[in-house]
């Protein structure tokens, strides 16, 4: 507070730009309307020797002669930017897996 009434009035008038961090998630290198490129490759860090699949998943140990109780697809492939090298979805479902196979029952 300053002796000053009109001072006061205009420095609530204004208003100060704040460090913000940059929304890399939605835009390529947080530039604002700069939107992700991407392509599909394999990603480097889940890469796995069996590739993409579907694995089974066994509820009990005990019950594994049973057989499986429901299936679970793994994919390896990733969308990465082409600019900016961010990958934007890490785990590809079935519909945009380019190696998916058929539903095993």
């Amino acid at each position: 507070m300053s002796w000053d009434k009109t001072k006061d009035q205009l420095r609530e008038q204004t208003v100060r730009q704040t460090n913000k961090r940059k929304n890399t998630a939605k835009w390529c290198r947080g530039k604002v309307g700069v939107e992700h490129v991407t392509e599909i490759v394999i990603n480097h860090n889940y890469t796995n020797t069996r590739g993409c699949n579907w694995y089974p998943i066994y509820y009990s140990f005990k019950r594994r002669a049973e057989g499986p109780r429901d299936y679970r697809y793994w994919c390896k492939h990733s969308l990465r930017c082409t600019n900016c090298g961010k990958y934007t979805e890490i785990f590809l479902g079935v519909e945009q897996c380019p190696d998916a196979s058929p539903r095993p029952e």
